[in-house]
């Protein structure tokens, strides 16, 4: 007898799937004699993949969110138990690296900020309890994409060789009274300089730096990102030399070529106020 199992992908009200696409569905047998369907995105959850798609926004934000603790409570804590002595010391050294490791892949233009720093800041909190969080840029990931694939565990971050990276300042609109836009332009402030203290602390640009990429929407490939820290590495096929050749000259072309940079805004970074005179 079959059962089906709904996972976050493969409800017809859900906003998972906004492009109405068809979800694949894979068939497995269960230990009873039974066969139990899936749809794919929950077949690869159970083998620690999370797949960090569409806008940022809360519905996503809260399913990942679900998704990422789901696996370190039913997968990872038991086994980090395990190794953990009566004097609550965790010895992580008992517990493969590949068994506490939840890989992310990201595909998203970004979106909410809010949303997505839930979604950062539980990474970070899992990164600390000794979950290795593996990120890869698979399609793009901008804006937000960019802050949480930043945020991986060090060594762990990854783009595949055509993916699109954009980093820039926070987009706001307000409306109302007068004094309302500008709590509304403070808080925007806020938020701008926190995203860019999350680059501080997990890239190795400078202020300078960060200041000039985030004047404008600031595209890069891979090659770019792994130089500037956003990354640790391009995943490369190694199959076929003339591909990858071809791959890793792109990627450096994009960072490299004067008539290519022509294209990409980075404006100098403003002088400081002098004095008032």
């Amino acid at each position: 007898m079959s059962k089906t199992v709904r996972g976050p992908f493969n409800d017809e009200s859900a906003n998972d799937n906004p492009s109405n696409m068809v979800i694949p569905t894979v068939i497995r047998d269960n230990d009873k004699g039974g066969r139990v369907a899936y749809d794919v995105y929950s077949r690869l959850l159970d083998s620690n993949v999370v797949f960090v798609s569409h806008q940022v926004e809360p519905g996503m934000a809260n399913t990942i969110v679900a998704q990422l603790f789901h696996l370190y409570y039913d997968k990872i804590k038991p086994a980090l138990d395990a190794a953990t002595d009566s004097n609550g010391e965790t010895d992580l050294s008992k517990v493969p690296e590949k068994n506490r490791t939840i890989k992310m892949f990201i595909n998203s233009p970004g979106g909410y900020v809010n949303d997505g720093l839930q979604i950062y800041d539980a990474m970070q909190l899992l990164q600390s309890e000794g979950v290795v969080i593996e990120t890869h840029a698979t399609g793009i990931a901008m804006s937000m994409g960019s802050i949480l694939l930043v945020a991986g565990s060090p060594g762990h971050r990854y783009a595949w060789p055509s993916a699109n990276i954009m980093l820039h300042q926070v987009s706001a609109g307000t409306q109302g009274t007068i004094k309302d836009m500008d709590i509304s332009h403070e808080e925007s402030k806020y938020i701008n300089e926190r995203l860019k203290d999350v680059y501080r602390a997990h890239t190795d640009m400078d202020d300078e730096a960060i200041e000039k990429i985030f004047d404008r929407d600031y595209f890069m490939r891979g090659e770019e990102a792994v130089k500037l820290g956003v990354i640790d590495k391009v995943k490369y096929p190694d199959n076929n030399p003339r591909v990858k050749e071809m791959l890793e000259r792109q990627n450096k072309k994009h960072m490299e070529d004067p008539e290519v940079k022509k294209t990409r805004v980075l404006r100098e970074v403003p002088p400081a106020p002098g004095p008032a005179k």
